[in-house]
């Protein structure tokens, strides 16, 4: 079943930019780095989206049955949202191939003095206030980058990228937790890969220089 839907470059590439508009340093650093005619787009989705439905960012189509929960304490219910993670995983499995490769995830809604980020899974760095969940080639393992994703993902705004930083850019970074605004800069240069969420919650739009 496939569950990666072609998007017209233009459509995409303008809800791609009004998201990154709206992120913090590395999004809006990776405005400059997308174009609409450059590289390709595409969805990621739990099901097929049908050729009305891929274009609808902001609508998640794939409502859940409700499930039972404890709510505040009080028995009720939920519904579930679809998601499709596991295919972001496995992109990002792929692209972190290489060495050198870097990915940074942005939590739109977490804080660096926020006391859960001691308990992280993953590796956290900041920038002033802002967090950032970072993956290098050696995290390639379905548990970390699990945790990045699961950890750095908030609705509405969800942005990673996937580019390059010189080793001893990245090993400073990771000594000191905490990552310069010139950092960010030079590795949105380099992106090869932007992803966003999409679909309220459910799915991702992607960018990618080449076919992946």
């Amino acid at each position: 079943m496939n569950r990666r839907s072609h998007l017209p470059n233009r459509t995409a590439f303008d809800y791609m930019t009004r998201v990154l508009e709206n992120g913090h340093t590395l999004a809006k650093a990776l405005v400059r780095v997308i174009a609409p005619h450059d590289g390709i787009f595409f969805a990621l989705s739990s099901r097929p989206l049908t050729r009305s439905q891929v274009s609808r960012f902001d609508s998640g189509h794939f409502p859940q049955r409700p499930v039972s929960a404890m709510i505040g304490g009080v028995p009720g219910s939920i519904s579930p949202v679809a998601n499709s993670q596991d295919q972001l995983m496995k992109l990002l499995d792929k692209l972190l191939e290489s060495p050198e490769a870097v990915c940074f995830l942005e939590n739109s809604l977490a804080s660096a003095s926020d006391t859960w980020l001691r308990k992280a899974k993953s590796r956290v760095i900041s920038h002033g206030a802002e967090v950032y969940h970072v993956l290098f080639n050696d995290d390639r393992a379905e548990a970390k980058i699990s945790a990045a994703i699961r950890e750095a993902q908030q609705i509405p705004i969800f942005v990673g990228a996937i580019g390059h930083l010189a080793p001893p850019v990245a090993s400073s970074i990771m000594k000191r937790r905490t990552v310069a605004t010139g950092d960010l800069e030079e590795f949105a240069a380099t992106a090869r890969c932007i992803f966003i969420g999409a679909y309220d919650g459910e799915g991702y739009v992607v960018w990618s220089r080449d076919s992946v």
